[in-house]
């Protein structure tokens, strides 16, 4: 059996199918829009004196953190740096020093006091709500394409009916016998 383009080019533009398929393609659209991400970058600077404290990262935490960069320095302290259940301790005279975290840091400040930069970068996805609307938009019109394809299918079955009868009605004329 050999399919014509031009069954191709009505099975296409079909109504059912050409909205289905227009749907697909405006949830593909949707759905690169939602995976498109941005760098995101905070800073929190400040002096810490003797005491426990935690730096919040508020709302980061519930996205895709890249780095967290804490950058310590003091003329003359000690300190106590949680991270992640462990304890690090540091004795701070006069240099900086550049730690890279996986979780925020808990510091503890047992002498004197100490300056600190705490920098994260994260990815945002600011687009991310357009996954919804795009799902939808894929099942309504895998629906679509899908029923049309049927519907186009009865359509080619009937017009192939009609054209067996036709040539059936014209090859079949008064038999020889009947008057």
């Amino acid at each position: 059996m050999v399919i014509e383009v031009t069954t191709f080019k009505k099975g296409i533009t079909y109504p059912p199918i050409l909205v289905g398929l227009i749907l697909l393609f405006a949830a593909l659209i949707m759905s690169f829009a939602a995976s498109y991400r941005t760098l995101e970058k905070s800073d929190w600077r400040g002096v810490f004196g003797p005491g426990s404290y935690n730096i919040s990262e508020g709302e980061i935490s519930s996205y895709d953190v890249i780095n967290r960069t804490l950058t310590i320095w003091s003329d003359n302290t000690s300190i106590v740096l949680s991270v992640g259940g462990e304890n690090l301790e540091y004795v701070l005279r006069g240099e900086k020093k550049i730690l890279t975290l996986p979780s925020p840091p808990e510091i503890t400040v047992l002498s004197g006091s100490v300056e600190y930069e705490y920098t994260v970068y994260w990815l945002k996805y600011p687009y991310s709500y357009l996954a919804y609307p795009a799902f939808i938009l894929m099942a309504v019109g895998g629906v679509f394409a899908f029923r049309g394809y049927l519907s186009f299918l009865e359509s080619l079955k009937e017009e192939a009916r009609k054209k067996g009868e036709e040539g059936k009605d014209e090859g079949s004329g008064p038999s020889p016998g009947h008057r």
